[in-house]
C-alpha cells in the first residue's frame, strides 16, 4: 500500500512538472510571436471603399472638392455639435483646408493637394500629432449615368513595432470611409427631394446605351397637336402590350420599358415608333415591326411627362451639345416612366 501511495504522488508531481513546462514553453512562444509578428506586417496601411450614387456627377464632386460641404458627412468629424471648425477662404479647390477641434482636445485637419473636376480629389489628412495620411476620391460616371466614387486612404510608413497598431486600425479606417459615403448619399437624396426642379432641364448627362430591340408600330402626327400625339402613343402602347402579353404569353419581365422612338421630330411633323423594349421574339402582325437600336453614346435627361417640360428638356439637350461641341443625330427616343420620361439623343462622331 505504501509503495502505491508513493507512485501516485510521484505521478502527480511529474504531471505538474510537465504542465509547468508546457505553460512556460507556450508563454515563451507567445512572447516570441509578439516580438516577431510585427516584423511581417506592412509598414503602411491602404484601405479603400466604393459607393454608387444616383446623382449628377458635378454635385457629387462638389461634396468632395468643397470642404464646407465635405464637413457635413466626413467620417472623422462629421457635422457634429461641440466642434470648433475653421475653413480656408476659399474652402474649395487645391490649397483649401479644414481644421477641427473637439471639446476633449482631439482634432485634425484636411487639405486638398490635387484635383481635377469630376475626376478626382487628393487630400492630406492629419489627426492630432500624427504624420499626415493621404487620401483620394476618384469619380467614375457609369454607363447608366450613376456615379461611382472610390475613396482611398493610405497611412505613412511606421517603424517596428507600431505596425501592430496600424494593423488593428484598418477596420476602423474602412468603417469611417464607408460611413462617410453613406452619409453623403443621404445628403444627396435629401437635396434632390427638396429641389425636384433641379432634376429637369439642368441635369444633362452623357451615357453609353447598349443595343436594344424595340417592338412597336410606326405613327405620324402633327408636331403642334399634343393631344393627337398623346392619343396615338397611348393607344399604340396598349395595343402592343396586349398583343405581347395576352396573345403571345410574353412575360411582363421580358418587357423593359414603354418607348417612343422618333425617326423624325421637327416643327411640322412627328414620325415615331411607339412600343416596348423586349427580348421576346413574336411574329409581327401587319403594321407592327422590330427596330434594332444599336449601341450609342447619348445625351440624356429626365423630365416631367408634360409637353412643355419635354420641350424644355430637348432645348437643354441641344444647348448642352452646342456648349460642349457635341454633334446630335436626328433620331431620339423617350422611355416613359409614369409621370416622367427619360429622353435620349445619340451622339455622332
Amino acid at each position: 500500500m505504501y509503495k502505491i501511495n508513493i507512485n501516485w504522488r510521484e505521478s502527480i508531481l511529474n504531471l505538474i512538472e510537465l504542465s509547468m513546462k508546457k505553460v512556460i514553453i507556450t508563454l515563451l512562444l507567445l512572447m516570441i510571436g509578439i516580438v516577431v509578428f510585427p516584423v511581417f506586417l506592412p509598414k503602411s496601411t491602404h484601405e479603400e471603399v466604393e459607393y454608387i450614387y444616383e446623382a449628377n456627377p458635378k454635385k457629387v464632386y462638389d461634396y468632395f472638392n468643397n470642404l464646407k460641404k465635405m464637413s457635413q458627412w466626413f467620417g472623422w468629424c462629421g457635422n457634429e455639435p461641440h466642434i470648433e471648425a475653421k475653413f480656408s477662404a476659399p474652402a474649395e479647390g487645391v490649397g483649401a483646408y479644414f481644421k477641427w477641434n473637439h471639446e476633449n482636445g482631439e482634432g485634425g485637419s484636411v487639405s486638398i493637394t490635387d484635383a481635377k473636376e469630376n475626376q478626382f480629389v487628393g487630400y492630406n489628412l492629419v489627426f492630432g500629432e500624427e504624420k499626415a495620411n493621404t487620401s483620394e476620391a476618384i469619380f467614375q460616371v457609369l454607363d447608366d449615368g450613376k456615379v461611382k466614387v472610390i475613396w482611398t486612404f493610405d497611412t505613412p510608413e511606421v517603424s517596428y513595432p507600431f505596425q501592430v497598431y496600424a494593423f488593428l486600425m484598418r477596420r476602423s479606417i474602412k468603417k469611417n470611409l464607408q460611413n462617410g459615403l453613406e452619409k453623403l448619399d443621404v445628403l444627396l437624396l435629401k437635396e434632390q427631394a427638396e429641389n425636384p426642379e433641379n432634376q429637369n432641364a439642368n441635369e444633362v448627362k452623357e451615357v453609353s446605351q447598349p443595343a436594344q430591340k424595340l417592338f412597336g408600330i410606326m405613327q405620324s402626327t402633327s408636331a403642334g397637336d399634343d393631344t393627337e400625339y398623346r392619343t396615338a402613343v397611348g393607344e399604340t402602347l396598349g395595343l402592343i402590350e396586349s398583343y405581347l402579353i395576352d396573345e403571345n404569353a410574353v412575360s411582363p419581365t421580358q418587357i423593359n420599358g414603354e418607348v417612343v422612338y422618333f425617326l423624325k421630330r421637327n416643327p411640322t411633323e412627328n414620325t415615331f415608333v411607339a412600343g416596348v423594349f423586349t427580348d421576346a421574339n413574336v411574329p409581327a402582325q401587319e403594321g407592327m415591326q422590330y427596330v434594332e437600336i444599336p449601341t450609342y453614346k447619348c445625351l440624356t435627361i429626365t423630365a416631367k411627362n408634360s409637353p412643355e417640360e419635354i420641350r424644355k428638356a430637348y432645348q437643354a439637350l441641344e444647348k448642352y451639345a452646342q456648349e460642349n461641341s457635341r454633334y446630335l443625330l436626328s433620331n431620339s427616343w423617350q422611355i416613359i416612366r409614369g409621370e416622367q420620361v427619360q429622353i435620349f439623343i445619340p451622339l455622332g462622331q
